[in-house]
């Protein structure tokens, strides 16, 4: 199971994946729908462990760890580009800008 082309998810998965030759995969469009198919067993999936935290804890859904694989994302800040930026927004965007 792999997100739709355009996620960040789905970005992350193919370049680590490419090595392996990974073949045809079943798309969805949410992390909803990744996880929903996954417990109902249509085939393993690669989503955030974020997205999912409720059905891991819960046991709907089983993590395998990927020790040779990285699968690290890119993120960015967003903010209204209308409205002046607050202080603890300005000291936030400061913190992350330089982490790393």
């Amino acid at each position: 199971m792999v997100r739709e082309p355009g996620s960040g998810t789905r970005q992350t998965a193919d370049l680590a994946l490419a090595p392996y030759g990974a073949g045809h995969r079943f798309e969805v469009g949410s992390n909803a729908a990744l996880a929903a198919s996954v417990a109902a067993g249509l085939g393993p999936g690669v989503v955030s462990r974020l997205a999912v935290q409720l059905a891991l804890r819960s046991g709907r859904l089983s993590e395998a760890r990927t020790p040779g694989l990285r699968l690290a994302r890119v993120l960015r800040a967003v903010w209204s580009a209308s409205a002046p930026l607050p202080r603890s927004a300005e000291d936030f965007l400061g913190i992350v800008t330089h982490a790393g």
